[in-house]
């Protein structure tokens, strides 16, 4: 019985799993709120370019693709603080993309 519990505690929730699913487009990976947060926070209020990068993001190939257009098309990326919650969500769901 004790096994079976200790096993039960180190499995994944339902929630972790899906937190940590690759992600098959961008576009879709943000909830409604998620996309407020990065539009007013990381984009300056843009909606228009944050769509631009979610689907030049997505087009990348790979993750170091990604990050490198990231940061040349928007000079901002390179000095956002990655302790933030919305920038580590944003390149979260960047990494979990190219899973």
């Amino acid at each position: 019985m004790l096994e079976t519990l200790e096993q039960d505690e180190a499995a994944p929730s339902l929630a972790e799993q899906l937190e940590q699913q690759s992600i098959g487009d961008l576009r879709t990976a943000f909830s409604l709120v998620e996309k407020y947060e990065c539009i007013k926070v990381l984009f300056q209020d843009d909606a228009g370019l944050f769509d631009k990068v979610l689907e030049a993001l997505d087009g990348a190939g790979d993750v170091q693709l990604a990050l490198h257009w990231l940061h040349q098309h928007v000079p901002d990326s390179a000095a956002w603080d990655e302790d933030d919650p919305t920038v580590a969500r944003f390149l979260d769901k960047l990494q979990r993309r190219y899973a």
